[in-house]
């Protein structure tokens, strides 16, 4: 029997190709589109329906949102409690969540139970009650929950930093307050699911090990007629950000044990050709455990548990963020190094070591979101939402292996300008 020596770490693999699998599109009668991932042997399928309304189409704050969690409540057919007891009868799960241009319900269910479970979500999709009193109960949750997550000084900083670079008139730089959450009412429900909610404006992802009987299910529940009220697929266009104008802002929160440090600014959009590579030269700033934020701020200076650097996607632009938190004295410090870091990448060429190491983490990344029929048509629909094409994957894969450490010196010097950051603190000032 041969001993593991856990001294000696695992050779790194290069990766030279890979093969993803492309959606198969399948039509309904009434012009749903169905995207088809296959993969597995397990009898599962995962159903993702997408309505291509979310909150920017919204009419006032939280009724995209809420107009998607009430489906899952009663409907002609079935109580709420009816609803939730087959559910668990017949083993599935589903989920529910609104973006900026989509509200998407998700269903994973046995083949051998597919067309119950279908049936249940298409009652929830057709035909919610949107009763008052279950309105109620759930606006004092989500109410209860928007109290407690407001006085955590990143949620503070992150809204603010929103509000600051989109403008607060912005659909992206609004945030829902406090009062809407008694302001809204089953009318506003009704109209949006009535405006919004049609075969025109849906499609599918189909994920798994699928057979054609499920197609025909499909079909007979979702697709033999049109359904709703017919209308144009709506624009995600938001507008053009109108940015405050201000270069730091503090929001003072008394008793604050940490202060959040958010600096952000808006750049290029999913499908712009430098994105892949300011992705990359992003997380070899602060976007991994070993980035140099991390070694610098974290492991030498000892100023935040945990810092890092990211793209927030949005319609139209991204908001590129640099979060922390950390004592209220050591904000000025943590800042100073932030530019230190970004100066450094905009001067030098990140070594060889480095530039391998991180590139092979991003192409493992890569792989996990591919490593299964449900994360590939997750990643297909965001990309989806995101209006990249279905061959953005292979295209990043492609950038990844042919970049070069000259290449993230050209992106840090176009990308990385630290005179464009808003900052904002939420803390103790």
């Amino acid at each position: 029997m041969t001993t593991l020596n856990r001294n000696i770490p695992p050779t790194i693999q290069n990766i030279d190709q890979i093969s993803i699998t492309s959606p198969r599109i399948h039509t309904l009668s009434n012009g749903i589109p169905v995207h088809i991932i296959e993969g597995g042997t397990e009898e599962v399928a995962r159903v993702d329906l997408v309505i291509h309304s979310g909150t920017i189409h919204q009419e006032k704050p939280l009724q995209a949102t809420f107009t998607n969690a009430m489906l899952r409540n009663s409907t002609v057919r079935y109580t709420q409690r009816e609803l939730n007891e087959k559910l668990d009868y017949y083993g599935a799960w589903l989920q529910a969540g609104v973006q900026h241009p989509a509200s998407v319900i998700s269903l994973y269910t046995l083949h051998k139970y597919f067309a119950e479970t279908v049936d249940l979500l298409t009652s929830m999709l057709l035909e919610p009650l949107f009763l008052a009193e279950e309105l109620e109960v759930l606006a004092r949750t989500r109410k209860q929950q928007f109290v407690v997550s407001s006085q955590r000084v990143s949620t503070m900083a992150y809204r603010e930093l929103c509000k600051q670079v989109f403008g607060k008139n912005h659909v992206c730089g609004r945030t829902a307050g406090i009062e809407d959450f008694d302001l809204i009412s089953t009318i506003d429900l009704k109209r949006f699911h009535a405006t919004h909610y049609h075969s025109g404006n849906c499609s599918v992802y189909l994920s798994g090990n699928i057979k054609e009987e499920l197609l025909d299910i499909l079909e007979e529940k979702l697709g033999k007629a049109v359904w709703g009220i017919p209308a144009p697929r709506l624009s995600c266009e938001t507008g053009t950000p109108m940015p405050i104008g201000e270069k730091r802002v503090h929001l003072h929160k008394p008793d604050a044990q940490q202060s959040a440090v958010f600096l952000g600014m808006l750049t290029i959009e999913d499908k712009h050709p430098d994105y892949t590579l300011l992705n990359m030269a992003t997380t070899v700033l602060g976007g991994y455990f070993g980035s140099r934020l991390m070694s610098n701020i974290r492991e030498e200076k000892g100023y935040t548990y945990g810092i890092g650097a990211f793209m927030q996607s949005y319609p139209q632009e991204n908001l590129w963020v640099i979060s922390a938190e950390t004592d209220h004295q050591h904000v000025e410090p943590l800042i100073k190094e932030v530019y230190y870091e970004m100066d450094r990448m905009r001067e030098e060429l990140v070594p060889m070591e480095e530039f391998n190491m991180v590139r092979n983490y991003l192409m493992g990344t890569t792989l996990r979101l591919c490593e299964n029929a449900f994360s590939l048509s997750e990643t297909y629909l965001s990309n989806d939402l995101s209006g990249v094409g279905t061959d953005f994957i292979s295209q990043q894969i492609r950038i990844l292996q042919e970049a070069t450490p000259q290449d993230f010196l050209r992106i840090a010097q176009k990308y990385f300008c630290k005179e464009k950051l808003i900052e904002v603190i939420a803390g103790e000032k």
